[in-house]
């Protein structure tokens, strides 16, 4: 069902939303963004999505020590020679401005840049830390859930409200 709600003033506009009326359907698609959407298959694909945020972070949380260390060995005088440097690895995401205020509010190098833009220079730290396994194997997750992410997303069928 359509629902179309006006404001009493003229400079609004209306409001238009959609919901599902019957009981049978409501158990079997939902609406979303002017679409019906098949429910299972966006249980699926949010199930996936949560997995791999998961590996994400347990990728993320096993790298930021490893680039933060090579950074405090390095010992860089300026915040530009660490931005340099980040540059230089291909794993910066901000400019100068940006970076010396993430620095200057206490943030580890590591959270001021992508680490996982340079996955080879992060491999080479993993396995000088010793955990070049588990670097692999979270890694290796990453990319099977990835493309588990992306079949789940494709399999949702969309139906567009007219």
């Amino acid at each position: 069902m359509k629902q179309v709600t006006t404001q009493d003033n003229p400079w609004s506009s209306a409001d238009v939303s959609y919901y599902l009326n019957c009981n049978v359907c409501q158990s079997d698609w939902m609406v979303e963004n002017q679409s019906l959407i098949s429910r299972k298959e966006k249980v699926i694909a949010t199930k996936v999505w949560e997995q791999w945020r998961k590996i994400v972070g347990e990728l993320d949380d096993l790298i930021a020590p490893l680039v933060d260390k090579y950074f405090h060995a390095l010992s860089l005088k300026t915040k530009s020679a660490e931005l340099l440097e980040l540059e230089r690895l291909g794993i910066a995401d901000c400019d100068i401005r940006s970076f010396r205020k993430k620095r200057n509010l206490g943030q580890p190098i590591s959270a001021a840049c992508s680490a996982r833009r340079n996955i080879d220079w992060v491999r080479q730290l993993a396995v000088n830390a010793g955990v070049g396994d588990l670097f692999e194997k979270l890694e290796t997750n990453l990319l099977v859930t990835e493309q588990s992410r992306e079949n789940a997303s494709q399999a949702i069928r969309y139906v567009r409200i007219p």
